[in-house]
């Protein structure tokens, strides 16, 4: 079993062996609640992150969850030596360490039992002028702790594919990715969508236009489904 001290530090206990093991690694480097997450952790966190943390700080109902941090990411690269320039399949074989895994472990299970959703939260994404919308994988219904550590290491590994260099390149983004992971618990919707502060076609801020589809928002954002 593993236990996410208020210290910050991650204990394993091993009722086989009869062990404890306390890391002196401060976990909350890896892991930040978003009830935490405001918009000065965006370089830690992500932008997408980062707004939602505001959200909930404003009273909207936000789903509790967590961002693994450009911390954990960076400790995965390095503990595997993933080159910046290396393949979406080398990054997937790659083992998420011992310390990082202990750190997310612990944060889910504080999320109980619900089903959880693993979404990219790029530094460079949701920005003004490079939104990155759907370049990154998304791991829905996620129930057991494996099924959590690969859709991890799959959203990390999509930062590496050929569509998000491409648009990296377009966008004059260079070297390695910044990448931060939402972990969410999941809403059992009957509709989802996106909602629209400008009418994307003609720019007009006075409209405001809402595209939603029956079922999960992921089918409207992957392309997978037109909008109603």
């Amino acid at each position: 079993a593993t236990a996410l001290l208020k210290d910050g530090q991650v204990v394993t206990v091993d009722g086989t062996a009869g062990t404890v093991t306390a890391r002196s690694t401060d976990a909350r480097a890896y892991v930040l609640p978003l009830r935490d997450i405001s918009a000065t952790d965006r370089r830690t966190v992500g932008s997408k992150a980062a707004n939602l943390g505001e959200m909930m700080r404003a009273g909207m109902r936000v789903p509790e969850g967590f961002a693994l941090t450009v911390c954990a990411f960076d400790r995965f690269m390095e503990d595997n030596r993933v080159p910046a320039d290396a393949s979406p399949e080398t990054v997937a074989k790659a083992h998420i360490p011992e310390d990082v895994a202990g750190a997310l472990s612990a944060a889910a299970a504080e999320l109980g039992d619900a089903a959880l959703a693993v979404r990219s939260s790029a530094v460079a994404e949701d920005l003004a002028g490079a939104s990155f919308a759907g370049q990154y994988e998304t791991v829905l219904n996620v129930r057991s702790e494996d099924e959590l550590f690969g859709g991890v290491v799959r959203c990390w590994s999509s930062a590496f594919s050929s569509r998000v260099a491409s648009y990296r390149s377009a966008h004059e983004r260079q070297g390695a990715p910044a990448m931060a992971l939402l972990v969410q618990t999941m809403v059992p919707a009957d509709v989802a969508g996106v909602a629209f502060s400008a009418n994307p076609v003609s720019g007009d801020r006075s409209e405001a236009v809402v595209s939603a589809v029956r079922g999960l928002g992921e089918r409207l954002v992957s392309g997978e489904a037109s909008p109603d």
